[in-house]
């Protein structure tokens, strides 16, 4: 994924590479081409799942320099989640933070498509001074611009787009223009910061 931050000063974009990994080797891959940071996940030939406690300890000691987001998502499908779901998310975060995790990434919706404001809550209550990102389920909420307002209220530190060209589920073609030009607003007024998805080979 590359994000664009926009500094405090100069208001002038920099780009950090950060790159999604499910393995050893990959994470190698990511750090000798310049990764600034590793999406850490498992399974990601099912859009990414949470990786286990060894794996991110075992990348934490291996390069302490770099930072390491954390998949918190216990299953493929949807992203409305149960109680016992979410009590499992929980649990996971404290046990990420000890083997080394830098942030997390997560997103819940409830049934009608809308940001479930308990779960996401939780997540970034539980998460404490690491920064959590909001993942892809915006590309299926109802309403992805009123979802993203409430990832930002909630909490959220950034937020992932699709690859360039790829439309969100949820934006009709002819609201595209729209849809750029309230992401536009959105980033660059500092709110929140936003990253391609951009997986390593």
């Amino acid at each position: 994924m590359t994000e664009t931050t926009m500094t405090e000063t100069a208001k002038k974009p920099t780009i950090n590479l950060e790159i999604c990994i499910d393995n050893m080797e990959s994470a190698d891959n990511a750090v000798a081409g310049g990764a600034d940071r590793l999406e850490v996940c498992s399974a990601l030939a099912l859009g990414g799942l949470t990786p286990s406690v060894g794996f991110v300890a075992t990348l934490h000691c291996k390069y302490p320099h770099v930072p390491l987001y954390c998949m918190l998502r216990q299953r493929a499908g949807n992203f409305v989640y149960t109680h016992d779901e979410m009590d499992s998310h929980i649990e996971e975060i404290e046990w990420l933070k000890k083997a080394g995790a830098s942030g997390f990434v997560f997103g819940a919706l409830t049934e009608t498509g809308t940001l479930d404001r308990y779960a996401c809550e939780a997540i970034v209550e539980t998460a404490g001074s690491l920064p959590v990102t909001f993942h892809r389920a915006i590309d299926v909420a109802y309403d992805w611009k009123s979802t993203l307002e409430d990832a930002i209220d909630v909490g959220f530190k950034r937020w992932e787009k699709p690859p360039i060209g790829e439309p969100r589920y949820s934006e009709k073609p002819n609201t595209s223009g729209t849809g750029k030009a309230q992401i536009s607003k959105i980033t660059n007024a500092g709110r929140v910061q936003s990253k391609d998805p951009k997986p390593a080979d």
